[in-house]
C-alpha cells in the first residue's frame, strides 16, 4: 500500500543522503513499481492537473496529471528532477540552447513504472501522446515555484527564449482537459 505522508518522508529522507537525486529516484522506482497502490492513496487522475504533495525550499514533490494529448514546449528547472509514471506514457524531448538557437538533442518515451533523472541544466518539452491521461510524480531539488522567475520557456514556433509563464502552461492543461471533455461527450473512454 502507497502511503502519501511515508512517500514524503521517505523522499525527504533520501534528500540527506550523499547523492540525494540517485537516493530519490531510488524512492520513486519503489512507489511507481505499484502502480495501482499509488492511485488508491493519490485517487483516480480524472483531469489534468498539478497536485503538490510536498513543498520547502530544497523539494518539492509534485503528482502531474497529463490530460489528454497535452504538450508542453520546451522549458528548464535550473534544478534537478526525478520523474516516475505510474499510468499512461510521458514522451521527453530533450534540446540545449546552443548559437545557433534551441536544438533537439533526441528523447525518451517513459511508460508505467519507468523512472527518469533530469539534471539541473536539462531542457525537455514533455508530451502526452494519448488521449488517456498520464500520472507521474515529478520530484524537485528545490523550490519548484520560488524558482519560477529564474526559469524559460521556449517559444514553440520561434524557439525563441522566454520568462517561464505558468499561466501559459496552466491554459495548455486547460486546453487538454477541454479536449478530453469533448471526447467523453462524443462517447469516447478516458481513464
Amino acid at each position: 500500500m502507497f502511503d502519501k505522508e511515508q512517500f514524503v518522508a521517505d523522499v525527504r529522507e533520501a534528500m540527506r543522503e550523499s547523492d540525494p537525486q540517485d537516493a530519490v529516484a531510488e524512492v520513486v522506482a519503489r512507489a511507481v513499481a505499484d502502480p495501482a497502490a499509488l492511485i488508491e492513496s493519490l485517487g483516480e487522475p480524472g483531469r489534468g492537473r498539478s497536485e503538490q504533495l510536498f513543498e520547502a525550499d530544497d523539494l518539492t514533490v509534485s503528482n502531474i496529471i497529463w490530460g489528454t494529448e497535452m504538450w508542453v514546449p520546451p522549458h528548464d528547472h535550473t534544478m534537478w528532477a526525478v520523474i516516475g509514471v505510474y499510468q499512461g506514457q510521458e514522451d521527453n524531448t530533450f534540446w540545449r540552447e546552443k548559437d545557433a538557437g534551441l536544438q533537439e538533442m533526441g528523447g525518451m518515451t517513459l511508460v508505467t513504472g519507468d523512472v527518469r533523472k533530469l539534471g539541473a541544466n536539462a531542457i525537455h518539452s514533455v508530451r502526452n501522446p494519448s488521449v488517456q491521461l498520464t500520472g507521474a510524480i515529478h520530484i524537485y531539488g528545490g523550490d519548484f515555484f520560488a524558482a519560477i522567475p529564474k526559469r524559460h520557456y521556449w517559444d514553440p514556433e520561434t524557439r525563441e527564449r522566454r520568462p517561464y509563464d505558468y499561466e501559459y502552461i496552466n491554459s495548455l492543461r486547460d486546453e487538454a482537459n477541454a479536449r478530453m471533455e469533448a471526447l467523453i461527450a462524443s462517447g469516447t473512454r478516458v481513464a
